[in-house]
């Protein structure tokens, strides 16, 4: 079961981070005993395109793995290997750009997803985060100081093995197109079966007052002060016995007032009685004299 992710938030955040430390992790997603998997390779200094892309993913529901979810204590190394060469990993996504290929963690994964004698081989596609072909980016590389390539554990034989994993040939997707993150999650459904079935949104009330989160666990969640009649009471003078209720249908949810006194406001607008009013991630609800955020995952 995946833990509430706000996506809006998150990308936020994300937006404003200056550093891969300072920002927080994408979560890896809770993955069954018989559940397959997409392994993540990617350079840390691309995080900000990438994690955006995951978090994407993991809210349409990708199991995947990648760095974030390395276990204390545990060799890199091995525990890298043991990921990709699992019969659950289904395949590979590489994001593509010239710190990739200066990464030597990197370079080890590509070795055992593309080498010539690792035995492991994997299928995989590339989203390209740079608007330039891979042969490109290779002679820039190889123009670099020997230093650099040392450093990124690159010889003629392993930059050999980049241009032939990388061919021009290939069709990659292109972070700079449109809709690339649509076009991603239709790559991925067409080649991994690593997507969980598409579910109803959940959703909660975040009560202002006192933190409080309130699942919404009905298709019409009633709110009110009368306990037996309502799926969540409020003891407030203010709120009527049965004050406000939030429908489900499939993935939209609405609030409805009940016709009562003193109303029920929707980002401070008092909404017209007996009329359903669509919500939306992040929307204020006042009831009475209590505040609530409407969340859905």
């Amino acid at each position: 079961m995946r833990n509430f992710f706000n996506l809006e938030k998150y990308m936020e955040q994300l937006e404003k981070s200056t550093s891969i430390l300072q920002c927080e992790s994408v979560p890896v997603p809770d993955i069954g005993e018989n559940q397959n998997y997409i392994f993540i390779s990617y350079a840390h200094s691309d995080y900000k395109k990438v994690y955006a892309d995951l978090a994407v993913m993991y809210h349409a529901g990708v199991r995947f793995w990648y760095d974030r979810g390395l276990n204390a204590g545990k060799n890199w190394d091995n525990e890298v290997k043991e990921r990709i060469s699992s019969p659950k990993c289904s395949g590979v996504i590489f994001f593509l750009s010239e710190s990739l290929f200066l990464s030597r963690s990197a370079n080890m994964e590509i070795d055992f997803v593309c080498g010539d004698q690792n035995g492991i081989k994997k299928n995989y596609f590339c989203i390209n985060l740079t608007d330039e072909q891979p042969k490109g980016i290779l002679k820039s590389i190889m123009r670099m100081e020997d230093s650099v390539l040392d450093n990124a554990g690159l010889d003629m034989d392993r930059i050999g093995t980049l241009a032939r994993a990388f061919s021009d040939k290939q069709t990659y997707l292109y972070h700079s197109e449109a809709e690339h993150q649509k076009k991603l999650l239709e790559q991925i459904a067409t080649q991994f079966d690593v997507i969980e079935p598409a579910l109803k949104k959940s959703c909660f009330l975040l009560r202002e007052e006192n933190g409080e989160v309130i699942p919404i666990t009905q298709d019409s969640f009633m709110i009110g002060k009368e306990a037996r009649k309502c799926h969540y009471s409020l003891d407030d003078t203010l709120t009527s016995r049965v004050h406000a209720v939030i429908s489900s249908h499939e993935t939209e949810h609405s609030i409805m007032d009940m016709g009562t006194i003193n109303g029920t406001f929707l980002n401070d607008v008092k909404i017209a009685p007996l009329v359903p009013v669509l919500l939306h991630a992040n929307d204020k609800l006042t009831i009475g004299s209590n505040t609530f955020i409407f969340l859905e995952e």
